[in-house]
């Protein structure tokens, strides 16, 4: 019965969703033109380095095309659950019989699902077109999307870190910028992490934020049983210690707004 709430907060979320499925169409089409203008850079670059980083190019512009699919999914709680906390509402939430991070992550997937759904159906047609169909087995794609589903647990977990120096502080957006900041920088959002200084490189890639696109994408392009047990086992890790770093934050938040009778 526990269960069951969380998946109706899911459910309700995913059918709202729908009523927006022209919007949902459009963001997925940008995404769909980043891919395209990348194919075409890549290709360039692959006409004069047949081997670039140690891709081929329907490896590359798979790793990139994954990566934008998975944005897709997920999204960061910061802005949503710091304005509740600033207006004072999370404290309506606090007598109610669910566990307030479990239900604004049931809400947030519910949101992006099929956003996901519509983004990896356009982009994957784009790219069997250009360059044909990815390197991996159909054998693997539900390991792939195990690890897919782990990276959205840990992007949601750490932006609700974020939200939470709202109990704190006025505004939290400003450090979700400084986070989107890190994340496009060491998460393989633009290129693989192969292209950074080595020593960048050393550091990003044991980073939370390569367990979020850039590890999973570059399993579906270059999958080995060796890599997946690593980055799965370092996701359940960072999973575990965001839930943890959440929930005390949160609770000495809430502790603090009683307090202060807020």
């Amino acid at each position: 019965m526990k269960l069951q709430k969380y998946l109706s907060v899911f459910k309700i979320n995913l059918l709202e969703s729908l009523t927006y499925t022209t919007d949902m169409i459009f963001h997925a089409l940008i995404s769909g033109i980043y891919v395209f203008i990348f194919i075409k850079l890549w290709t360039a670059i692959f006409n004069q380095n047949p081997n670039f980083l140690g891709f081929t190019l329907n490896e590359l512009l798979w790793y990139y095309g994954m990566v934008q699919i998975i944005l897709l999914f997920g999204g960061s709680p910061v802005k949503e659950i710091s304005s509740s906390i600033q207006k004072g509402e999370v404290v309506n939430s606090l007598n109610k019989p669910y566990n307030f991070i479990l239900y604004n992550l049931c809400e947030s997937l519910g949101k992006t699902v099929f956003l996901f759904l519509i983004g990896l159906f356009w982009v994957s047609l784009m790219l069997v077109f250009y360059v044909g169909l990815p390197p991996l087995d159909f054998k693997f794609y539900p390991l792939i999307f195990l690890v897919i589903l782990l990276g959205v647990l840990i992007n949601y977990l750490i932006g609700f870190s974020i939200a939470t120096i709202a109990f704190w502080v006025e505004d939290a957006t400003p450090y979700q910028w400084i986070y989107s900041k890190i994340l496009f920088i060491f998460s393989g959002v633009f290129f693989p992490l192969e292209l950074l200084p080595l020593f960048l490189k050393n550091i990003a890639q044991y980073l939370p934020t390569s367990f979020l696109l850039y590890y999973p994408a570059k399993l579906f392009v270059q999958f080995t049983w060796e890599l997946f047990w690593k980055v799965f086992s370092f996701q359940i890790a960072f999973l575990i210690l965001f839930y943890g770093l959440s929930l005390l934050l949160f609770s000495r938040g809430v502790k603090k707004v009683s307090v202060n009778g807020g």
